[in-house]
């Protein structure tokens, strides 16, 4: 895995979730990931059952492009939000980046923290 052209990690995985603030944060944490507050701009990179211990999940900034390397000869399945499936075939790669565009959500009188408090922490 690059960020930005530079090598950042390489590690063996199961797959590798790469989330926004706003998205595949619930997948993210599944893994082990921590939350993030949506006004943090920046990318989570969260390996999936990776082989070593020591290879953990990493922030990246907004601005960074994630390069994802499939190494191995064999192919592997892209999914993107859980809705579309891209294969890739084996000693391939793909690019990750923050769009321009921002999604406009429509947000009610609760802040994100409540919001936390309220669906992971009580268990509501």
């Amino acid at each position: 895995m690059y960020v930005d052209d530079v090598l950042a990690a390489d590690f063996r995985a199961d797959g590798v979730v790469i989330s926004t603030p706003t998205g595949s944060t619930c997948y993210a944490m599944s893994l082990g990931a921590p939350y993030m507050d949506p006004h943090v701009e920046a990318m989570l990179v969260v390996p999936m059952a990776p082989y070593k211990y020591t290879t953990r999940p990493f922030l990246v900034p907004a601005s960074s492009k994630i390069t994802v390397e499939n190494v191995l000869d064999r192919g592997c399945m892209i999914v993107l939000d859980g809705q579309s499936e891209v294969e890739m075939e084996g000693g391939t790669s793909v690019q990750f980046m923050m769009s321009s565009k921002k999604a406009r959500m429509i947000r009610f009188n609760d802040d994100f923290y409540s919001r936390v408090r309220e669906k992971l922490v009580n268990g509501e």
